[in-house]
C-alpha cells in the first residue's frame, strides 16, 4: 500500500500517535516529501483544534434516553452501572 493510502486510512492513529512507532516515523518522513499529505494532516489537526473550541451541545432527551437504554442493556463493567455523563449546564 502506498504511503499516501496508509496515511489516509490511519489518519486518526497518526495524529493521535497510536500506531506502531516505525510506521509513524515512516509516515512522518513521507509528509516531508508529499505536500498533499502534509496538507491533509495540517487540515485534520486544525479541524480538531477548532472543534474543541465549540461549546458542548446536549443530546436531545429522546436520543439520550435511547442511548442510556442501550448502555443499560449491556453487561455492567465490574459491577458498576454504565451511563452517560450528566448533560452540560445551560450557559448563563
Amino acid at each position: 500500500m502506498s504511503p499516501c493510502r496508509q496515511l489516509a486510512r490511519g489518519l486518526y492513529d497518526f495524529v493521535a500517535a497510536e500506531m506502531p512507532p516505525q510506521l509513524h516515523d515512516a509516515l512522518r518522513r513521507h509528509l516531508e516529501i508529499c505536500p498533499p499529505c502534509a496538507e491533509l494532516v495540517r487540515s485534520y489537526r486544525l479541524t480538531i483544534r477548532l472543534a474543541r473550541t465549540l461549546p458542548p451541545v446536549p443530546l436531545p432527551p429522546t436520543c439520550r434516553a435511547r442511548l442510556q437504554a442501550l448502555l443499560d442493556a449491556e453487561a455492567p463493567v465490574q459491577g458498576e452501572r454504565r451511563g452517560l455523563s450528566p448533560p452540560p449546564s445551560p450557559p448563563g
